[in-house]
């Protein structure tokens, strides 16, 4: 086929190493079987199906490459086409409710209609797109398959009723080794298999970030262990950026959802950034106080997802997180600057070694008053510190406690 030759020739290995079948996508082999079996049994009336996992796990491939197999058709949307009832309305439904002329037209199965990252339409800039896709699922002649990130965002709960829901996973280590193995010898690259190891791991399940990280570091044919050194920090880094920079400057709360969800940082250590940029970004000091009350009812979510694990609490805390923010970017006229990583963690890393000499201190102090560490800090120390001038004293407290000069000075200098 003419359009296989293009992918072969592309510079791109993403592209010139897509699947050409469902037995070379990585991985998932219980949701790809789920979803031939819903596929090839889908009948008017059925539920949609609606694959969902982190990017990069295959979801999108697997659309096409078993509709592809199957002799469907495509009809592909996303979230930017479906926030409009009427986008629907003009593109989808006829497609999906003219069964018999599809057929002649087109031949073999007919249409499937796709409609990916799904989870982008929510809140005020949905504008029916959500329920003109449920009409679409009760009335449609051809199958119906979803695709997103984070199907669990309130906005979809009614949407999810309509759904055989197909969870994907991050693909695993040795799974996506192997593959970089395949491509490194049809490539000509010369590596070790724990410079593979390494590139799989730091990709956490992504295959798309792996290769794309394999090719990066094989401009010289040849990858070493010393290329590899700060890979995961500046992919982190410059995710960072650009994620931050994505929020702060949204046009609506799909666009920031997406930012956020779809970055590599985990969102405790967005949350913090986001806090962090705040007077970067807020020129206005009431814009800025709202800006800090949203993040912190935000903090609030994330403090009881924590406590009790319920992490169904997270659609919430993603959602104060990015329509808050959205709100206020409207008015914010402050030129963007952002700075990453967040003076928090440079600070918990310039104190460690204080840190592990307190803990060592409360924990020898600890055991034979048999208190607890943090007991220790907080009630103990204070009046030890004021006391430790006194020779007779720190004498007899570093033999009763064990504690060393370096301890004691320590101590002497809280």
């Amino acid at each position: 086929m003419d359009w296989e030759r293009r992918i072969l020739e592309s510079s791109i290995w993403v592209d010139k190493y897509h699947p050409k079948n469902v037995s070379e996508i990585l991985g998932n082999h219980k949701a790809k079987t789920k979803f031939l079996n819903w596929l090839k049994s889908w009948r008017p009336g059925s539920k949609a199906a609606l694959l969902y996992g982190p990017p990069g796990l295959g979801k999108t491939t697997l659309v096409h490459v078993a509709a592809d197999e199957l002799a469907f058709r495509v009809l592909e949307m996303n979230a930017s086409d479906v926030r409009i009832k009427k986008s629907i309305t003009k593109i989808a439904e006829p497609a999906a409710i003219e069964s018999s002329l599809n057929l002649f037209i087109y031949g073999g199965r007919g249409t499937l209609i796709f409609f990916d990252e799904v989870d982008g339409i929510f809140g005020r800039e949905d504008r029916g797109g959500t329920g003109a896709i449920i009409s679409l699922i009760k009335e449609s002649q051809h199958p119906i398959v979803l695709a997103a990130n984070d199907p669990w965002n309130p906005k979809l709960r009614t949407m999810r009723r309509y759904c055989q829901m197909i969870r994907f996973y991050g693909i695993r280590v040795r799974e996506i080794v192997t593959l970089l193995h395949d491509i490194c010898k049809k490539e000509k690259i010369v590596t070790t298999d724990k410079v593979l190891i390494q590139i799989a791991e730091n990709s956490e399940g992504d295959v798309r970030s792996a290769i794309n990280d394999l090719q990066m570091l094989s401009k010289n044919r040849v990858i070493t262990e010393n290329e590899l050194e700060g890979l995961s920090i500046r992919n982190k880094q410059k995710d960072a950026f650009e994620t931050l920079e994505q929020i702060f400057s949204a046009e609506n709360t799909q666009m920031a959802r997406k930012a956020i969800t779809q970055s590599q940082i985990d969102f405790e250590t967005l949350l913090i950034s986001i806090h962090e940029n705040l007077p970067n970004n807020f020129s206005d000091p009431n814009t800025l106080a709202k800006a800090y009350n949203v993040i912190s009812k935000a903090d609030i979510s994330f403090g009881r997802i924590k406590r009790t694990g319920d992490w169904k609490l997270l659609s919430y805390a993603l959602e104060q997180m990015s329509i808050g923010l959205v709100q206020l970017n409207k008015r914010s006229s402050k030129k963007q600057r952002f700075k990453f990583p967040p003076t928090k963690f440079m600070m918990l890393g310039y104190t460690k070694g204080m840190r592990s000499l307190n803990s060592s201190i409360c924990t020898l102090i600890g055991e034979k008053l048999h208190l607890s560490r943090k007991a220790v800090y907080r009630e103990i120390l204070p009046f030890i510190k004021i006391i430790i001038n006194d020779s007779d004293f720190r004498n007899r407290m570093s033999s009763r406690f064990g504690l060393d000069e370096k301890m004691i000075s320590h101590i002497n200098n809280m």
